[in-house]
């Protein structure tokens, strides 16, 4: 994983940074999913190993934006 395709995910651009980018917070999940959109619930103690430090200082403190590597398994739910 290299720091470009990391900056490039974050700035929203494509990329194959094999990052994904979630939410601590659940009103920010509701915010991006939309009423009929799907929340993917992933207890944090599972995916300690996965965070990857982000590479830009955030623009949007308020998202609590977290990226995690590789496939992530959680509990669909409906917000």
């Amino acid at each position: 994983m290299d720091i470009k395709s990391l900056v490039d995910h974050v700035k929203g651009n494509d990329s194959q940074s094999g990052v994904t980018s979630w939410t601590t917070k659940r009103k920010q999940a509701l915010r991006f999913s939309g009423r009929g959109g799907t929340i993917i619930e992933v207890d944090p103690a599972t995916v300690v190993d996965r965070v990857v430090r982000n590479p830009l200082p955030s623009r949007y403190p308020e998202e609590h934006e977290v990226l995690l590597k590789g496939t992530i398994i959680g509990k669909p739910t409906k917000p």
